[in-house]
């Protein structure tokens, strides 16, 4: 499964234990287990279909869990609704981007900014977003239904950090982008962990976060896989086939 060695002062910002999930009847999680240290980039990496958005939605309290307990800076999150863990900083940001297309990249973002701390420091939250995502800078007063796929993808993001964010889950960024805007996108997000965002990362493939995850989990069929260095992902040739085609 991999080694699973962390740095040994770092504080446990989002702890997930024995995390079951299903669809009706169907089983989706089975029981996972993993943690997101502060200050780190983690991914979480697997097929389509296998429950990677499914665990992020649990987390959330978008989906209903069946068992199992989370816990985020340091207080159990598990039965909580969605708005009152977003109140704690903790960001969903789901597939897609969900933007309202007939309102400005600027309007946008402000509706990241709903609570009260946030809105108070909006124009702080709205330098660093622009630090992070100079292309969407340039773009501010343009609808969000005229911007290109990526554009709009760091739009999503950049909403989700104008809250007031501890950590941010991010489901799939590079989905359905071309190639150039998943590596402009990927330039961007490496920004974070820069910032001191804690960042949690779900996606296909493992050479896309290689650059910027300290640490990486496979689910496979709602099961943990393996949990390690990207690196040691990538150079595992029988486990890439196995799991990831």
């Amino acid at each position: 499964m991999g080694t699973t060695e962390r740095g040994a002062n770092s504080r446990t910002l989002l702890e997930v234990d024995d995390l079951t999930a299903a669809y009706d009847d169907t089983p989706v999680l089975t029981g996972i287990n993993f943690r997101v240290h502060e200050g780190e980039t983690v991914a979480i990496l697997g097929p389509n279909g296998h429950g990677k958005t499914t665990a992020l939605r649990a987390i959330s309290g978008l989906h209903a869990k069946k068992g199992g307990r989370v816990s985020f800076d340091g207080e159990e999150i598990s039965k909580e609704s969605s708005h009152r863990i977003v109140a704690r900083g903790l960001i969903h940001v789901p597939q897609g981007d969900l933007l309202f297309g007939d309102m400005t990249v600027l309007e946008n973002l402000l509706l990241g900014a709903y609570l009260p701390k946030a809105w108070r420091e909006r124009k702080e939250r709205l330098e660093k977003v622009w630090s992070i995502f100079g292309r969407i800078h340039e773009r501010r007063n343009e609808l969000a239904r005229n911007l290109s796929g990526g554009e709009r993808r760091m739009v999503a993001i950049a909403r989700g950090l104008m809250a007031d964010v501890k950590l941010i889950m991010i489901d799939e960024p590079s989905l359905g982008l071309a190639p150039v805007a998943i590596d402009n996108l990927y330039s961007a997000l490496a920004k974070l962990n820069a910032v001191g965002l804690t960042t949690l990362i779900v996606e296909e493939s493992p050479e896309r976060v290689s650059g910027i995850a300290e640490f990486v989990y496979l689910l496979d069929s709602g099961s943990i896989t393996f949990a390690g260095k990207a690196d040691e992902l990538i150079r595992d040739r029988v486990m890439l086939r196995t799991y990831l085609g």
